[in-house]
């Protein structure tokens, strides 16, 4: 107890030191500065280690692959959401392929991250639960826990309410500590010596302490503790990670949440400023602090409107680039406010400097001096507010995308519901018509009636015209799109404008996230070998086999990527 206590005050102690001689905001803000211009570079930083990585792959057995698609998921996961689950899912089906049944876990794991960013809650957590994880090893059970404990954080953060928040935060504290449970197991076994591309080397031994410290502190927030030992503990996580580290810009962040319970601003802005430019250097694309500190900067004083505009740009940038819908949504709420706090200033500024022309064009001598400044600062001005218009149009078309994202999910429901009608209305006559039968003694005409292939081939009928209608209603320039994916003598023509071809159905419930044969072969009324030899055919019309089933999924995007 006495040791424990000793080391806790060293913490303390330590994180007590770092505030010492502390920056001035202006010094600090300056800093973070010259980093956003940096931008650019770090993300050609990342991308050359990811081109790397993709070469690698072209020259590399079946064993490499598997190792080097986890690093690029990795690379991916918190920089871009897309890319991160083709990459999962290619994991999965090679894993497949070779009958590794833990490297199908990983892969299984790494989709269900990948799913929790994108904000496919539910249908993450039950691929999760699919998972025996009492059956992995105590570092794939860790990478277990860990991909539960984001989801949880992702999906509290979503719902944002007073009823399931609360309980996505109970199931989040338990999976911390079941980490921390396993964390502690391994270091008292020495079994953290080795890394495995399972777990992106977070439990390497220079980077399990810092792993430990950073999850005790997040249990400690949580559950309300001391904040003052929470913030020596992401502090202390922070001193055994790098900058470009994930590890230290979740910690700095955690310090600067902490700091301002506390009412310390000095050191809020201090480790807020430092997890910003954590996300800058790694890259990560899927951050907070730089939507936090703008928001920070306005609210405490509105003159600081501008750099808040452009700190909540730069905000707005990553998570289009990241296509993190959770984000694009809280920052839409935000950038309104401080424009509109920016133009206000702006005026007021063009305004005083009405006010100077009046005064100083009394001054005769001073006539051309005070023009030329006059002129200089309203061309400045005009300026700012083209700057501001392109914001607020850029605004006003990510309003109309997520209105538009709305509206597709109302016909998906539509589509839904028209089909379970019409399903409803068949099960209620079959019913009718069995019951009469019955009645009847007529057993052997029920038989015939129900092993026609006319009423299997009059419901295939049914719902392929049903089905053709409302897609083709979904997404009117899916038959056009999925055309340029093929060799120009190879296109689909449909049959009328309001019904698909049956290979066009085929993929258009690919596009829907029906991709099993056999689930495909139920929905049309063929055998799944039937539905393979459709797939078969199309891929060698295709400009592109290799990546044909996977161009599928990027047809008809509602919101498209603003970077390639």
């Amino acid at each position: 107890m006495r040791l424990k206590f000793l080391w806790l005050l060293l913490i303390i102690a330590l994180a007590a030191t770092k505030a010492q001689g502390a920056p001035s905001e202006s010094e600090l803000l300056l800093k973070l500065d010259g980093y956003v211009a940096k931008r650019d570079y770090y993300m050609q930083v990342k991308e050359r280690r990811l081109d790397s990585l993709k070469s690698a792959l072209r020259g590399s057995d079946d064993l490499q692959r598997i190792d080097l698609n986890n690093k690029i998921f990795f690379e991916y996961y918190t920089y871009k959401y897309d890319s991160a689950a083709v990459y999962a899912r290619r994991q999965l089906a090679l894993a497949e392929r070779l009958h590794k049944p833990e490297l199908a876990e990983v892969a299984k794991i790494h989709q269900a991250l990948s799913m929790s960013i994108g904000g496919f809650y539910s249908q993450a957590e039950a691929l999760m639960r699919s998972i025996d994880a009492d059956k992995l090893s105590p570092k794939l059970r860790y990478y277990y826990y860990y991909a539960m404990l984001w989801l949880y954080n992702y999906w509290g953060t979503y719902c944002n309410d007073d009823f399931l928040a609360p309980e996505m935060q109970r199931l989040r504290i338990g999976y911390i500590n079941k980490v921390i449970e396993i964390i502690d197991r391994l270091v008292h076994t020495g079994d953290s010596r080795e890394a495995t591309t399972a777990t992106e080397s977070l439990l390497t031994t220079n980077k399990i302490e810092a792993t430990r410290d950073y999850f005790r502190a997040e249990q400690m927030y949580l559950l309300g503790e001391n904040l003052h030992e929470c913030a020596a503990l992401y502090c202390s996580a922070m001193r055994l990670t790098a900058i470009n580290d994930r590890i230290y810009a979740c910690s700095a962040y955690g310090a600067a949440r902490c700091y301002r319970k506390l009412g310390d601003t000095d050191r809020y802005l201090e480790y807020i400023v430092d997890a910003a430019i954590s996300d800058i250097v790694c890259p990560l694309k899927e951050n907070l602090a730089m939507q936090e500190l703008s928001l920070f900067l306005f609210e405490r004083n509105a003159d600081n409107s501008e750099r808040a505009l452009r700190y909540i740009n730069c905000s707005m940038a990553d998570a289009q680039f990241y296509n993190n819908r959770l984000r694009i949504i809280e920052i839409s709420k935000i950038m309104p406010i401080i424009s509109t706090a920016y133009n206000q200033k702006l005026s007021a500024k063009e305004q005083r400097l009405r006010y100077i022309l009046i005064v100083v064009s009394l001054l005769a001598a001073a006539l051309i001096v005070t023009s030329f400044f006059f002129f200089r600062q309203h061309h400045k001005l005009r300026l700012s507010r083209q700057e501001v218009g392109r914001q607020m149009l850029a605004m006003q078309d990510l309003n109309a995308r997520l209105e538009a994202t709305n509206r597709k999910r109302e016909t998906y429901l539509w589509l839904f519901m028209d089909i379970s009608v019409a399903f409803i209305g068949k099960l209620a006559d079959y019913r009718k018509m069995v019951s009469q039968k019955i009645k009847a003694g007529q057993g052997a005409e029920l038989l015939r009636q129900l092993t026609s292939y006319r009423v299997a081939e009059e419901e295939s009928a049914t719902f392929n015209a049903r089905f053709d209608k409302a897609f083709l209603e979904l997404y009117p320039n899916f038959v056009s799109e999925l055309n340029e994916l093929l060799t120009p003598d190879n296109r689909i023509v449909l049959p009328t404008p309001t019904s698909l071809t049956t290979e066009a159905r085929i993929y258009a419930l690919m596009r829907l996230g029906v991709t099993e044969s056999r689930k495909i072969a139920t929905l049309l009324f063929y055998s799944p070998q039937t539905i393979y030899n459709y797939k078969t055919t199309m891929r060698n019309k295709a400009k592109n086999r290799d990546t044909f089933e996977a161009d599928i999924n990027k047809l008809c995007k509602i919101i498209s990527e603003q970077h390639s």
